[in-house]
């Protein structure tokens, strides 16, 4: 008789550490803000090429209203940009419908800004997002800050990949491949 009353005692106490790990959910912020298609778009035409890592599809970039205020100085050795602390930067990955344009978002790849995160690399937390589920996974192994390091070095349009906006002058875009150029 004892065993099936610390069963319940069991299932009660699962029951209430659920509750409470589900109601500590439902109020943590997510980490990639939702209403990124209001942002400014960092390319003028969605991105069909291939790009390592990202999967296939169509892919669209945007960056939030803090990371528009992006510094770029001009160095002896380089020029340097230098995104403020708070930018975000979501790639929007979605599978071409029959019309050949992005159906709905199958994914979403984020870059946020933050030195003091104890995740981040290279100054930026790297985030993904099941759309579908709302599911948050930040990366903290090595690949994409290995990856992205090679926005801040010298490419050309005529290299074998040519990923983002080409950067002949070796500038130090801040591990971004799409910058944002103010003005346009």
């Amino acid at each position: 008789m004892n065993q099936p009353r610390r069963l319940t005692a069991s299932v009660v106490a699962v029951l209430c550490a659920t509750a409470f790990l589900c109601a500590c959910s439902r109020t943590s912020r997510p980490l990639l803000e939702y209403d990124y298609p209001d942002w400014t778009q960092l390319h003028d035409e969605p991105i069909t090429e291939p790009i390592p890592g990202h999967s296939s599809g169509i892919r669209t970039m945007y960056i939030n209203p803090t990371g528009t205020a992006v510094t770029v100085t001009e160095g002896e050795a380089r020029t340097v940009w230098d995104y403020p602390d708070g930018t975000v930067i979501i790639k929007e990955v979605a599978m071409p419908t029959e019309a050949g344009a992005a159906g709905e978002p199958s994914m979403l790849l984020g870059m946020i800004k933050d030195p003091a995160h104890p995740q981040a690399q290279g100054e930026w937390v790297w985030v993904m997002r099941n759309p579908h589920t709302g599911e948050e996974t930040i990366f903290d192994s090595e690949f994409c800050i290995t990856c992205h390091a090679d926005a801040n070095e010298r490419r050309t349009a005529d290299d074998p990949l040519p990923i983002g906006i080409p950067n002949p002058d070796r500038a130090f875009r801040d591990y971004v491949f799409y910058p944002y150029f103010a003005g346009e």
